[in-house]
């Protein structure tokens, strides 16, 4: 490989690796209102959460979950674009 493209690559590198802390930060923020949207639906009666309120709440903490967890998903695989990137690095070096 080039000079030319390894200096490519490591711009890629840096670009990438803010992402992280910034999907970490989102990620934290989602579980927190998780958490909120949860404990809403965990203070209602049994009945109260059976209705449709309770449903409705209970639908929209389910829904922010599988969100967080795409957001985990994105963070895990360009953390491994990451380490990968940093492996082409060194074998190059």
């Amino acid at each position: 490989m080039n000079k030319t493209r390894r200096k490519a690559i490591a711009a890629v590198h840096d670009e990438l690796e803010p992402l992280i802390g910034t999907l970490e930060e989102l990620i934290s923020r989602l579980q927190d209102i998780f958490g909120e949207e949860q404990e809403q639906f965990d203070n209602l009666s049994e009945k109260a959460q059976e209705g449709e309120r309770g449903q409705s709440i209970q639908e929209m903490a389910d829904n922010l979950q599988s969100q967080v967890d795409a957001l985990e998903n994105a963070r895990s695989d360009i953390e491994s674009v990451v380490n990968e990137l940093d492996q082409m690095a060194e074998v190059e070096a």
